[in-house]
This record gives structure tokens, C-alpha cells and sequence, in this order.
């Protein structure tokens, strides 16, 4: 008899997430941008992933856990908008106010999805769910904790 809900959530991203060898990439591009180093892409930069900022996951996840009709079901908690990792990259340089680049690897085994985009639609149906956080705006959110943060960040990160 419990009531459960299953949230997929995309490439979420926000303030408080550290930096590390197998984490993910906006708080690692964030770090290195910071120390003026490159930013590593696996692959070419034309990759594409959903990244969904910590604010509109939590509003998924309220909304889930408030609508009956969310109940037995499976929502996409998205922005539902590609974003190139290269362009993601550029970003990042230019909100830290890095020149330091970027250098390609080659791609990971693991990782061979060329593209990630998440359908909101069912949970806007479902739900009224909407992503609202530009991905701008939540990277200068990010950026902002991080400086703010950066001894304590600087003590945890491991790579």
C-alpha cells in the first residue's frame, strides 16, 4: 500500500555538490576553471546533456510527492534543452573569467551516449512541473557558492 512516485532526474546540478574524480561535470569544470586550468571533454564537445538545476529538482520532487496522480508513475525531472558540452565548457570559462581553455581526451568507455535530453512533458502533465532555473542563471548561482566556499571546497575535492 505505499505510495510511490519514480523521479529520473538529468544531469542535476547546484550549490554544495564537490568536486572529484568521479563526479560530476559542472561542479569539476567549476573547480578547475577556478585553479586556471583546462577543462577536459571526453570526446568532442558535441555531446549533448540535459542539465537540470537543484532548485527545479526539488520543486519535481514536492510536486511528486503532493499530487495524487503522480502516484505509481515515472517523471523525467529535466529542463528538456540539450546543452553541448563544449558550449558548456565556454560557459563556465566565462563565468569564472577563465582564459585557461579546454583540452581533449578521448572518450571514456563507459560513456558513449552522444545525446541526453529529458521529456518534461508527462510530469508538466502529471504534475504542473517546469523547469524555470536557466542554465546561466544556475551556473552563477554555482559559481557564486564555490567562491564563497572555495577553502572548504579546496580541503574536499579529491581528483
Amino acid at each position: 500500500g505505499l505510495k510511490v512516485v519514480k523521479t529520473r532526474f538529468f544531469n542535476s546540478f547546484g550549490p554544495g555538490e564537490i568536486p572529484g574524480k568521479y563526479r560530476n561535470v559542472i561542479p569539476n569544470f567549476i573547480y578547475l576553471a577556478l585553479k586556471e586550468q583546462p577543462l577536459p571533454i571526453t570526446g568532442t564537445g558535441d555531446e549533448t546533456r540535459d542539465f537540470t538545476y537543484v532548485d527545479d529538482i526539488v520543486d519535481g520532487l514536492l510536486r511528486s510527492g503532493f499530487h495524487d496522480s503522480a502516484i505509481g508513475q515515472e517523471l523525467s525531472l529535466a529542463s528538456g534543452i540539450e546543452t553541448k558540452i563544449g558550449e558548456l565548457a565556454g560557459l563556465i570559462n566565462d563565468a569564472v573569467g577563465s582564459s585557461a581553455g579546454i583540452r581533449y581526451q578521448p572518450r571514456r568507455l563507459w560513456d558513449q551516449q552522444n545525446r541526453r535530453r529529458g521529456s518534461t512533458d508527462y510530469a508538466r502533465q502529471t504534475i504542473g512541473y517546469e523547469s524555470r532555473t536557466s542554465l546561466s542563471k544556475g551556473l552563477h548561482n554555482t559559481v557564486r557558492w564555490f567562491k564563497d566556499n572555495w577553502t572548504d571546497i579546496e580541503a574536499t575535492a579529491r581528483f
